[in-house]
């Protein structure tokens, strides 16, 4: 019989690659966007910009000064006036796990300056698997407004603010029942090329 406490459940990490250890597509260079691609960078992580112009958005690893984390995922846009963000899709498999229960998605961020970004939850309640768009503006119709296309719902999201050091960021929801993929979003937030430094997602 043992002595130790018992334990009713350990929280588990959903993400993969959560702390962008992993990069098989690229290393040290940067991830160009073309024309109606949403390619990977840190893998597991797809990006979509906010225009349809080459080089819109880019993902490079970084070394990561954060306790815990050898890398960082370094992403932003390309120019002045565009937008971006960097996604994992669930899948299916897990996301039934998830169906009804409180979920957290969080990450350490930190910018070269003050800068507002969002994080959000999106459930896909469309194919299992195969949430179509992701390329482009695609799933938000209007990055002014964040309007969601069709089979996208928002469950959380937080505007948040970042610096030039690292915090800990949190957006907490509620999975519903109809669900097929569990999708967790850091989206870019605002007109300039700021970069921002992702970690232990």
């Amino acid at each position: 019989m043992g002595a130790g406490p018992k334990i009713d459940r350990i929280e588990k990490n959903f993400l993969i690659n959560g702390n962008f250890d992993y990069w098989q597509r690229i290393v040290a260079n940067n991830l160009q966007n073309g024309v109606g691609g949403a390619p990977y960078g840190a893998d597991r992580w797809k990006i979509f910009p906010s225009t349809v112009t080459n080089n819109a958005a880019h993902v490079q690893r970084a070394a990561s000064t954060n306790i815990g984390s050898k890398y960082d995922m370094n992403f932003g846009p390309f120019g002045a006036n565009e937008k971006m963000g960097a996604a994992q899709i669930i899948e299916s498999l897990l996301t039934n796990r998830l169906k009804t229960k409180t979920v957290t998605f969080s990450v350490y961020l930190k910018s070269g300056a003050a800068s507002n970004l969002r994080l959000e939850l999106l459930a896909w309640t469309g194919a299992a698997d195969a949430p179509t768009g992701f390329s482009n503006a695609v799933p938000y119709t209007n990055w002014t407004t964040y309007s969601l296309a069709a089979g996208f719902t928002s469950i959380a999201v937080k505007a948040i603010t970042t610096t030039t050091g690292y915090v800990k960021y949190e957006v907490t929801g509620v999975v519903p029942a109809n669900c097929n993929n569990l999708i967790c979003i850091m989206s870019y937030d605002q007109d300039a090329g700021q970069q921002h430094y992702a970690s232990q997602a």
